[in-house]
């Protein structure tokens, strides 16, 4: 008997991929027609936070009970001939894989096209004009797992319990009486994976 359990957590995956955060769109700004010796300040700021908080909490519980009976034959009260009682090998192979909780997420902010442009032009003489442009992106990300993992495995194996009793032999001899009981093998196999966390953070052309 080949057993063979593979539970996965990672359909329980936190996926937030892809994600594009859009930037502010300003207008832009002209500083024009100002008299002479005025004085003009322009200040912009462009700002874009992303945020990803992903938690994962993953609870196993798995049970794996394994009866193998072979045997239990009989032959008996037969006359006049030879008797033989073998039984077949009583295995069983197990294999139980688990795997931790996952997440992964991708974002990304688009390049300066969305950033402001200022024009000065056509002011008076001795005017004093200032442009102060400020462009901020602001990324933090936190992720998070817990799995638990409870795992049981129980394995019987039987073979044999037969039996050949009050048989009787050929007339002349010449007859045998054979009982085998057949192998027992039992093979488990655990692997438990833990949890994986992927953060990407970028930023890409419009």
């Amino acid at each position: 008997m080949n057993l063979k359990y593979k539970i996965m957590t990672g359909m329980l995956t936190v996926v937030a991929a892809g994600a594009v955060l859009c930037a502010p769109a300003f207008a832009d700004t002209s500083v024009s027609g100002n008299g002479a010796g005025s004085t003009s300040t322009v200040t912009t700021t462009n700002t874009s936070t992303a945020t990803v908080d992903q938690t994962n909490d993953t609870t196993i519980d798995n049970t794996i009970d394994t009866t193998v009976d072979t045997g239990d034959n009989h032959a008996n009260n037969n006359t006049g001939g030879s008797v033989d009682v073998t039984s077949g090998d009583a295995t069983t192979n197990d294999t139980v894989t688990l795997l931790g909780g996952a997440n992964d997420a991708t974002v990304t902010v688009p390049t300066d096209p969305t950033d402001p442009t200022t024009t000065v032009d056509n002011n008076g003489a001795n005017s004093n004009n200032t442009v102060n442009q400020t462009t901020t992106r602001t990324f933090t990300g936190t992720q998070s797992n817990t799995d638990r993992f409870t795992n049981r495995l129980t394995t019987r194996l039987r073979t044999g319990m037969n039996t050949a009793n009050n048989n009787t032999g050929a007339t002349g001899g010449g007859s045998t009486f054979s009982v085998t009981g057949g192998a027992g093998s039992s093979t488990t196999d655990t692997a438990i994976g833990g949890a994986t966390n992927t953060l990407s953070f970028g930023t890409t052309g419009t």
